[in-house]
């Protein structure tokens, strides 16, 4: 009888394990079909306002802002306010490349006039 429960409490931990495994896997497995989502969202997204306004914001910002929003969607948080802050998300992220890309232009203009000067 000891052989018996000791063969059945193999079992059940050796399943519970796998069970556990799939369940990983899965979750894994969605995070990445979001994210390849976010990124076909955003790449669209992206060309549209390129073409639209004949520039557009890095489109790191776009997959961010659009996989927000699934993760949102997919939890039932997605509302009239998650939107309202994903966009202030969205405009602080704009106004920091904006920064950093100008201070980046300052630092190479001065590079330039030291170089002549």
């Amino acid at each position: 009888m000891d052989a018996a429960v000791a063969a059945l409490l193999g079992t059940l931990v050796g399943a519970a394990g796998s069970i556990g495994v799939v369940w990983l896997q899965q979750g894994h497995e969605t995070k990445r079909a979001r994210l390849r989502t976010a990124v076909d969202l955003a790449l669209q997204d992206w060309k549209i306002r390129l073409e639209a306004a004949g520039t557009a914001y890095p489109i790191a910002i776009s997959v961010l802002y659009q996989t927000r929003v699934l993760e949102a969607v997919a939890d039932g948080r997605f509302s009239a306010d998650t939107v309202r802050r994903l966009n202030v998300e969205q405009e602080q992220l704009i106004a920091a490349y904006e920064q950093v890309n100008e201070e980046r232009r300052q630092a190479l203009k001065k590079q330039r006039e030291e170089r002549r000067g």
